[in-house]
């Protein structure tokens, strides 16, 4: 899987979480803060992370390696999946 499909899973994602707490987001950004800057809650990030890894058949965070609190921008958890896909984890 490539990385530009990586980021339009991901981006696709967060634009249906948002859309279902009544928030729509015309623009998702790489440089944008999850939590900051597009609004997501907690329970919206475990979300996020549950359709990821039904989607991409890995969970990067189940190795304790790299916490999902580490992860800030969009483009960090596109990375973190990226590198968990290329490895097979």
């Amino acid at each position: 899987m490539h990385s530009n499909e990586i980021e339009k899973t991901i981006i696709k994602y967060i634009k249906e979480l948002s859309e279902e707490s009544g928030r729509s987001l015309a623009e998702v950004k790489k440089d944008q803060s999850i939590i900051e800057e597009l609004g997501l809650t907690s329970l919206q990030i475990a979300t996020l992370v549950s359709f990821l890894e039904t989607e991409f058949g890995v969970d990067p965070f189940s190795t304790g390696s790299i916490g999902i609190m580490d992860v800030n921008t969009v483009e960090d958890l596109c990375q973190v999946y990226e590198t968990c896909i290329k490895q097979g984890k």
